[in-house]
């Protein structure tokens, strides 16, 4: 089959992402065939955005309350969709180029030569100046790019990871991109500081009542949820941090 006739679905996941849910549509809305939207009940600005955003788009909006298990998040998008292949991103992600131009369909179809891509990330960390440089700033987000027949679904209630249909080689899952790609621009960390400690709240609540979580021994090894929080927000500051003054994807219209 000529891949440039292959349907491209895109999953978002999405609470209370009024400041960057647009930006998100923006950057995707015309390069896909179909967008499926799972909000966890926004009690902002999130739904008339999307609405606003994608008027006349292919698109499915689904309110589902289960915002403690991601998995299955993943997986009741994944079941609706119809498209060949699947594109992932989250509300507080844009896909752009590194110098901030927009993605374009054909540079989509490129990244079809795999069956699945790791799509290079730049996270954001404060502010748009700061990035996280951990590894030198080579973070990969895992399979986001991918024929949908390679994925069977999702697993864990949170950090929730792909299962592949058949056998992984060489312990790897996909195929890494590289800066001269579309890539994930992540802005979880420009939030405020309030609703970045709703946010390990709702970590710490997942693992408290599933002590099997990844990650839920070291987060239950602090007393409180204060104490997690107040913890957390001096770890990001002693990550390694990149200044950053580059571009910024150009659907985001900040100045």
């Amino acid at each position: 089959m000529n891949i440039k006739r292959k349907k491209i679905s895109a999953m978002v996941i999405c609470y209370n992402e009024e400041d960057y849910i647009g930006f998100c549509l923006d950057s995707i809305k015309d390069i896909v065939d179909e967008i499926i939207i799972i909000d966890g009940g926004s009690t902002d600005d999130t739904v008339n955005i999307i609405s606003d955003k994608l008027k006349g788009k292919e698109y499915k909006l689904i309110e589902d309350l289960t915002r403690d298990h991601y998995a299955h998040l993943r997986n009741s998008a994944l079941e609706m969709m119809v498209g060949d292949w699947v594109l992932i991103l989250d509300g507080d992600e844009i896909l752009a180029n590194i110098n901030g131009s927009e993605c374009t369909r054909e540079q989509l179809e490129k990244l079809m030569e795999h069956n699945v891509r790791n799509i290079f990330t730049i996270h954001f960390m404060y502010d748009y100046h700061t990035i996280d440089g951990r590894y030198n700033a080579q973070h990969f987000s895992l399979a986001r790019f991918y024929d949908k027949k390679v994925i069977a679904g999702y697993r864990n209630r949170m950090h929730e990871l792909p299962i592949p249909t058949g056998t992984v080689l060489g312990g790897k899952l996909g195929v890494d991109t590289n800066m001269s790609d579309p890539i994930i621009w992540h802005f979880a960390g420009c939030k405020s500081i309030e609703k970045n400690r709703k946010k390990f709240a709702q970590c710490r609540r997942i693992c408290e009542k599933y002590p099997d979580t990844p990650y839920a021994t070291e987060i239950l090894s602090f007393p409180d949820n204060d104490t997690y929080c107040r913890n957390h927000e001096i770890f990001k500051k002693t990550r390694p941090l990149i200044n950053y003054y580059g571009p910024l994807p150009k659907v985001m219209k900040l100045w």
